[in-house]
């Protein structure tokens, strides 16, 4: 109901523009394209084609790999709560085992770990994990205190840390348990905040606005003759 629509109208939309803007030829690709985000398999195909990472010019739909990965996540998901069965242990068991597989995927292919199900799946399971714990008890003054600390922590750590092929594995793990202390934190306050309200705002068009913001800047970039924004050499404003 969230994903699906939204999603629907921005491809047809943006098919509609670039039909305009391009030649016979890109029409057929980026139609393909916009059919194989539809069905929630864009990761899938990018990552076949081309890596992924690599190519991206005139990729409109690109960003849309996601978006692919949580369509696929929710087909899985209610297996998984099936399975569970409001059992803590195994929820445990099934998170370190997919963390094997994170690790594993970091450490040998990492195309693989971004784009695909098996890499990110220890990412969404994480968030659950949370929202599980939540769901149990309010936390303790102490826990919440232990919980800030270690929030902080990290976030320096991920802002000092220098990004490269060495660390990134170490980068990778500690974003996601980063983001989990966020969430776990934050979703306690109760009382009026501004910052929070702002974050909340934010994120109630979050989505929207990732679905749009590459197709944007390129059917922009088409229509002023810039070329590709995807591409530092083209941003000329």
């Amino acid at each position: 109901m969230r994903l699906l629509p939204a999603l629907c109208v921005t491809l047809l939309f943006f098919d509609i523009i670039f039909s305009f803007q391009y030649f016979h030829t890109y029409r057929v690709k980026i139609s393909w394209e916009a059919f194989i985000a539809n069905i929630g398999i864009s990761n899938i195909y990018y990552w076949l084609i081309d890596n992924h990472s690599t190519n991206t010019d005139l990729r409109a739909l690109i960003p849309l790999w996601s978006i692919a990965l949580e369509i696929q996540f929710y087909f899985l998901f209610p297996v998984f709560v099936r399975f569970i069965k409001n059992s803590m242990k195994k929820m445990i068991i099934i998170i370190l085992a997919v963390f094997l597989v994170y690790v594993l995927l970091l450490l040998t292919l990492f195309e693989s770990k971004v784009y695909t199900l098996p890499g990110k799946l220890f990412e969404f399971l994480l968030g659950i994990f949370v929202a599980r714990i939540m769901q149990d008890q309010m936390p303790s003054k102490t826990r919440t205190r232990f919980s800030l600390i270690s929030l902080m922590l990290l976030l320096i750590i991920v802002f000092v840390l220098e990004v490269n092929g060495k660390n990134v594995f170490f980068l990778q793990i500690l974003s996601s348990v980063t983001a989990a202390l966020i969430i776990f934190v934050t979703f306690y306050e109760h009382k009026p905040n501004m910052l929070l309200t702002l974050f909340g705002k934010i994120g109630d068009h979050s989505y929207s606005l990732y679905l749009i913001h590459f197709p944007l800047l390129i059917s922009l970039g088409k229509l002023l003759n810039i070329g590709n924004p995807s591409s530092s050499n083209s941003l000329t404003f």
